[in-house]
């Protein structure tokens, strides 16, 4: 009962500690058990209707008509109240879904939204979706709940929302930028920053926080407020070390695509200058699953990459 109470009631208002998949489970478990008691209940209310002659005869020639009466009462409200409660879980549970659907689409807007940020520096617009998914893997990795995980690999996503404002003469320039043109990249971050602000939705939230840290550095030398150490929101600097590891990984025109090994090597160096050192650490530790991430985008990207061909 605890469970369903965690999957039905709290997850429909977004406070489940339960994740999806643990709530699919226990409702494939629990749909089938609600079906058997509508039917039990159905027989049930029928064999009371007409038990009232087997009570009699059951409690003797003595039995006061008033108790039987109680007895029948008595029945009918339970019978009742478990009519209620199967509604109740019924509606609880198609408010889920529903709330489902709505996360679902909104997903899917801010993975289109930020793809769109990436368009003309990312010919896939899948930078976006690495760096959400490494994100979550450090987040993962240093103890944060499934649910927190799965937040800020959506929020991660739009680090760069910034980048929309940026000039395309900028964005598409094929050789060094000029100290000015690199000002006008430095601002996507506060450009990100005011796209995102005044969002009363957690996500969004911290999505601001992220545009707006995500290229402060350890040692106070990053922008755009050359914040230091814990200063730096903590969203920001699991999102810098992401962004910084899928860029080196990953081919763009103005640069080729790095090692896995020499990406590594790269974050490790900058350990303690540009990135936390506890986050570097559990960067260390994840690197079998940012493998795998990197593996298997690689190998999606290839498999577009004939379909295009062909």
């Amino acid at each position: 009962m605890r469970d369903i109470y965690r999957c039905v009631v709290l997850n429909s208002s977004g406070h489940s500690t339960k994740t999806d998949a643990e709530c699919d489970r226990l409702r494939a478990t629990v749909s089938p058990a609600l079906k058997v008691l509508f039917v039990f209940l159905l027989a049930s209310a029928l064999w009371l209707e007409g038990a009232c002659p087997i009570i009699d005869y059951l409690m003797g020639p003595h039995f006061d008509p008033a108790d039987r009466h109680a007895i029948q009462i008595l029945g009918y409200g339970l019978i009742t109240a478990a009519f209620i409660f199967t509604a109740v879980l019924n509606i609880a549970g198609d408010l889920y879904r529903a709330k489902i659907k709505v996360r679902e689409s909104q997903h899917e807007l801010i993975l289109r939204l930020g793809q769109a940020s990436e368009w003309r520096d990312d010919e896939t617009g899948d930078h976006t979706v690495r760096v959400g998914e490494y994100t979550a893997a450090l987040a993962r990795t240093l103890g944060w709940k499934a649910e927190e995980c799965q937040s800020i690999e959506i929020a991660a996503m739009l680090h760069d929302i910034g980048k929309i404002g940026i000039p395309d003469f900028v964005m598409v320039k094929q050789g060094e930028l000029s100290e000015e043109e690199r000002e006008l990249i430095h601002a996507h971050t506060l450009m990100g920053s005011d796209i995102l602000a005044n969002s009363e939705i957690p996500q969004v939230q911290a999505a601001q926080r992220i545009a707006e840290s995500h290229h402060e550095w350890w040692d106070g030398t990053g922008y755009p407020y050359n914040l230091k150490g814990e200063e730096i929101p903590i969203e920001g600097r699991l999102v810098a070390v992401a962004d910084v590891f899928d860029a080196l990984t990953s081919r763009r025109r103005y640069k080729s695509k790095w090692t896995f090994e020499d990406a590594v090597a790269e974050i490790k160096k900058l350990s303690g200058t540009q990135f936390d050192p506890s986050v570097v650490e559990a960067f260390e530790r994840a690197l079998p699953e940012f493998r795998q991430i990197c593996a298997r985008h690689d190998r999606a990207s290839g498999a577009t990459s004939v379909n295009r061909a062909a």
